[in-house]
């Protein structure tokens, strides 16, 4: 890279955000993923470059390295030979702390994406919603004391987040689950959160519009 911008000025983001020049010839140790650059020292930034790891022909997401994806995949093309960093990937970035625009890109780029990049981006929002969960209960354990072992958090936890997954939003009347998974909600898990008593006691047939006429015959019969 530094040879294919000879002569410009180039300046490595040392963690958390410290910028200090990037000498000629120095090989950047792990960690440092920012590369700011500038014709010279009396321009202005121009433009930034991103590292990643990678493994191979992966690329790596450096802040949960269970989430992978080929590195072929990571560009596209626009219809005039533009390449770009595909869109779920960059939303991965912005889902850290959301900004209203980074809230406004997701609601702008949503309707363009295909089911797999979707599929995609749910599966690994899923894993860092649960890591930081994880992270959030541990901290809450070692500073209030609010579970007997870290392992009982975890398992409240789970069963947190399994309920949440499976339950129906007043909004759209489906569970995030169905976003992945349309036909989860004939399981019995979904019915079960969803209609406890319907699913235990198999009340599918039962009337739902009752009748005055029902009460009366009710109360003979039980007189």
């Amino acid at each position: 890279m530094q040879e294919y911008l000879s002569g410009w000025d180039l300046w490595a983001a040392d963690p958390p955000g410290v910028l200090r020049p990037w000498k000629e010839k120095e090989f950047l140790p792990k960690g440092i993923h920012d590369i700011w650059c500038r014709r010279n020292s009396q321009s202005p930034w121009l433009f930034q470059l991103m590292l990643a790891e990678d493994d191979g022909d992966r690329w790596i997401f450096r802040r949960d390295t269970r989430i992978t994806v080929l590195i072929k995949e990571l560009g596209k093309y626009s219809n005039d030979g533009i390449p770009y960093l595909a869109p779920e990937i960059q939303l991965l970035y912005k889902s850290k702390e959301p900004r209203e625009k980074d809230e406004a890109d997701f609601a702008q780029i949503l309707p363009f994406m295909d089911e797999s990049a979707l599929k995609w981006l749910t599966n690994a929002l899923i894993s860092l919603a649960i890591e930081r969960f994880f992270r959030a209960f541990n901290r809450f354990y070692k500073i209030r004391y609010g579970f007997s072992t870290v392992i009982s958090a975890k398992r409240e936890l789970i069963l947190f987040l399994l309920v949440y997954v499976f339950i129906r939003q007043p909004g759209s009347g489906k569970a995030p689950i169905e976003s992945i998974m349309p036909e989860a909600s004939r399981t019995s898990l979904y019915q079960m959160i969803n209609d406890p008593f319907g699913a235990i006691l198999g009340l599918e047939n039962v009337k739902k519009n009752v009748n005055m006429a029902d009460f009366q015959a009710y109360k003979s019969l039980s007189s």
